[in-house]
């Protein structure tokens, strides 16, 4: 006898139907993976289709000629039916039965895809068959599955969804992926597209108002934090700013090392956007500026320009709705570091202009001095390097008012990279190596972006005053403690740096290995800068 059990709840409810002897045979189908099974049976796990199964199942529904008269129509709604074979089969009757262009079904699903999906019949009908496994979920996993759909991102996080439910997560967790309403991979857990879109209505429907806010600050609060702290690590001479504590049951993460940090901002990098954008939908004005600010450093390490540049906009905003000249004054400076990259020298002066007078009316003296040092690396970076030491010059007596060391030495390592630039390497030098003591005080290990670029700069100056064992042992330096940063095409530089000062002493060999090992890097990074490489090394045969 072959018995099949169809869409089964839960093992008790199947093992009085299963049948006994050896000639028989039962099927089982369930959203709940059954794991009190899996040691007697075979267990086939069906994922959801691939993309070109789900154009399969639906051009083979709707037939090729309409798919081919509407490509990318048709696969966007493949895509939005997040491979789910009655979601595809539900669109494709709509196509056949009603006619209409496969455009106006794609404008459909973007902006209400349940209702789209919706049918007289409940056993047909999208949103009815979530619910049938919404139904057998324990009271926690529940709850958190309605918290997942405030969830802005496209996965999430064990301590995010702690966050969320203020509670251990784990269980629940677990819970949501046996029943398949999350899938599990990597340490983070997804929901695709439509289910998503069920969490949110179910959020909508059973939480107050107030639960959702609650939900969401301790979500926004978990990020922003662990942010922070992950830039703290990272950055550790960035200047601080101003925070509120974490609301109680929001978790916030710990990091052992830089590395460590940039590995989490890596994982999260899908979150930060819409984290971002849906803090400011919510009211949450200060977690946006505060969030935007604490991931800088990870958009510029990584080369983000143009998606910095988008949320920086958005943290200039939210905190002028707030009032709060400190993250409009902040945010204003993050995204000239976003716009220099892409040679918008205008507008970042104008905004550097700006954060200038923020910070006068504000009083904020370790403000103004970073700001003229940002106005004078923007002329530096047109190459009017002699303008850039006015700014320079006022930043210095500033920031001796500040009586701030993280500042005083930055501003003596911008002064030394002017000077160098302007052929004056004596007061450059003077100016590098008095930057070089202050770092070592403040960072002992020398494990910081500024502490090595200045590091650099010292190589660069003592190669022009032709002290080259010097120079070679500042750029390795420079090189040795980018290695360990998140910066690694400041890396690259550096060695191109070393290896074009080995190729003009005549040391052919050295100079290959250099420019070897920065080829590498920026080939790993996708940088444009290979390409150069790549020449300077055919010229040396």
């Amino acid at each position: 006898m072959l018995v099949l059990l169809d869409n089964v709840r839960d093992v008790t409810q199947v093992r009085p139907l299963l049948p006994g002897g050896s000639r028989s045979l039962a099927v089982i189908t369930s959203r709940n993976r059954l794991r009190g099974l899996t040691a007697q049976y075979r267990v086939l796990p069906l994922d959801v289709l691939d993309p070109g199964a789900s154009m399969d199942l639906f051009g083979g529904r709707v037939g090729a000629e309409r798919v081919a008269a509407e490509p990318e129509a048709a696969t966007r709604l493949v895509d939005l039916c997040a491979g789910l074979p009655l979601a595809l089969a539900v669109v494709a009757a709509r196509a056949t039965l009603d006619q209409h262009p496969l455009g106006m079904l794609v404008e459909e699903l973007e902006h209400a895809a349940l209702d789209a999906l919706d049918t007289d019949d409940p056993l047909t009908s999208v949103r009815a068959v979530f619910s049938w496994t919404f139904g057998c979920l324990s009271p926690a996993a529940a709850r958190l599955f309605v918290l997942l759909g405030l969830h802005p991102g496209p996965d999430v996080t064990e301590p995010a969804a702690t966050s969320l439910m203020a509670a251990p997560s784990a269980e629940a967790l677990d819970e949501l992926a046996r029943y398949s309403l999350i899938t599990y991979q990597k340490g983070r857990y997804r929901l695709h597209d439509l289910m998503r879109s069920y969490a949110a209505e179910e959020a909508a429907h059973r939480l107050s108002s107030a639960e959702r806010t609650a939900a969401q600050r301790r979500f926004f609060d978990h990020l922003m934090h662990s942010a922070l702290a992950a830039t703290g690590r990272s950055d550790p001479l960035r200047q601080p700013i101003t925070t509120s504590d974490p609301a109680p049951g929001a978790v916030v993460l710990t990091f052992e090392a830089s590395t460590d940090a940039d590995r989490w901002y890596a994982e999260e990098r899908e979150v930060f956007g819409p984290a971002v954008a849906a803090a400011g939908e919510a009211g949450f004005d200060g977690h946006v500026w505060r969030t935007v600010w604490a991931i800088r450093h990870f958009l510029l390490a990584t080369g983000r320009w143009r998606e910095g540049e988008r949320l920086q906009r958005l943290a200039i905003a939210a905190a002028q709705r707030a009032g709060d000249l400190e993250g409009e004054c902040r945010a204003r400076r993050g995204l000239v570091s976003c716009l220099v990259p892409e040679q918008k020298f205008d507008e970042a002066e104008h905004q550097l202009r700006a954060a200038v007078a923020l910070d006068e009316r504000l009083g904020d003296l370790i403000g103004l001095s970073n700001d003229l040092r940002g106005l004078a690396y923007l002329l530096g970076r047109q190459g009017k390097y002699a303008e850039a030491l006015d700014p320079l010059l006022r930043a210095s007596d500033v920031a001796s008012r500040s009586g701030d060391h993280i500042e005083l030495a930055s501003v003596s390592a911008s002064l030394a990279f002017v000077h160098h630039e302007l052929g004056d390497h004596l007061e450059a030098a003077k100016r590098a190596e008095q930057a070089r003591d202050m770092y070592l005080e403040l960072v002992p290990d020398e494990r910081d972006t500024v502490v090595a670029s200045n590091r650099d700069t010292l190589g660069s100056i003592y190669r022009a005053l032709g002290r080259y064992d010097e120079a070679e042992a500042n750029y390795l330096r420079s090189v040795e403690l980018q290695a360990t940063l998140s910066y690694r095409h400041y890396q690259a530089d550096t060695l191109v740096r070393l290896a074009d000062m080995k190729r003009e002493l005549g040391e052919l060999d050295a100079a290959r290995g250099y420019y070897l090992a920065a080829l590498d890097v920026y080939d790993d990074l996708g940088f444009a800068k290979a390409d150069d490489v790549r020449e300077l090394l055919s010229l040396l045969g």
